[in-house]
């Protein structure tokens, strides 16, 4: 259906917010079964003037407030989800817009991350929202691109099946990206790990991997500390 995802959003957005007026279930910050993200509410306004005033209003005071391996810990989650959910994003518009080499491979993809990256930090500098690429940039290309990559993975070895299959489902029910490709990372390394092919991993696998495990293992350490 042409421009059923837009149409999607749009009709969604309207059952929210009827549902909301009916239920009245607000927040999750005040009612354990609420709205986790943001709760559906008609605006305000229309239209809006954006607050310049903290534009370029930096603060490093969670250094001084926090432990370091609470920081370190929180710059490593910003950074490997950030690098992962652009990465992902990237390769899977690449392929769909024909922009891949024969080998599956996004060129001059090196020189677009570090675009990207510059953009996540202008867009804190900026005090907005990190400008990084979006994986709603696929409209423009093709509605539901991303499962179409599915039809390039080899379904009769499972020590590749189950780690696309793991990428795939945890993305949408994590809403992250990164989560996605962190299990399918993991995933990947110990079935080769325990199949006899370790030595076929490359060691950026494995590095990969490790850090995907710290990432995973964030959560329960700050319940920790």
């Amino acid at each position: 259906m042409r421009a059923g995802q837009l149409l999607g959003v749009a009709i969604t957005t309207v059952i929210a917010i009827v549902v909301e007026a009916i239920a009245q279930v607000g927040s999750s910050a005040t009612n354990p079964e609420g709205w986790a993200l943001s709760v559906p509410r008609l605006p305000d306004s229309i239209v809006g003037l954006p607050d310049l005033s903290l534009v370029g209003d930096v603060s490093f005071g969670a250094f001084a407030r926090l432990d370091v391996l609470t920081v370190v810990l929180l710059i490593f989650t910003l950074v490997l989800a950030n690098f992962f959910d652009a990465m992902g994003t990237m390769t899977g518009l690449g392929r769909q817009a024909g922009l891949t080499d024969g080998d599956g491979q996004l060129p001059n993809v090196g020189k677009a991350l570090v675009v990207e990256g510059a953009g996540a930090v202008a867009g804190g500098l900026g005090s907005a929202s990190s400008n990084t690429v979006f994986v709603e940039s696929a409209s423009g290309i093709a509605e539901a691109m991303m499962f179409r990559q599915v039809d390039g993975v080899d379904l009769s070895d499972l020590r590749t099946a189950l780690p696309a299959f793991l990428t795939v489902v945890v993305m949408p029910f994590t809403y992250s990206i990164a989560n996605g490709i962190g299990a399918g990372f993991i995933t990947y390394v110990l079935l080769a790990a325990t199949t006899g092919r370790a030595r076929t991993v490359h060691p950026l696998m494995w590095v990969v991997a490790v850090a995907f495990v710290g990432y995973f293992a964030i959560g329960p350490l700050r319940s920790l500390l």
